[in-house]
């Protein structure tokens, strides 16, 4: 994760073309980020507003 006031076009050009340069490495960040959230809150949150309209 990175901060909104870090994430800059410096963090990009220093983090990103080592990650794209590593297949294996990013399919892995990719899996753990899978793990975080709520993939259906758009859904969930819609859901909720209307049954309270």
């Amino acid at each position: 994760m990175v901060a909104d006031k870090d994430f800059t076009a410096q963090w990009v050009q220093s983090h990103v073309p080592s990650l794209l340069a590593e297949p294996d490495r990013l399919r892995e960040l990719g899996d753990k980020a899978w793990e975080y959230g709520i993939r259906d809150a758009a859904d969930t949150m819609a859901r909720r507003v209307l049954e309270l309209a």
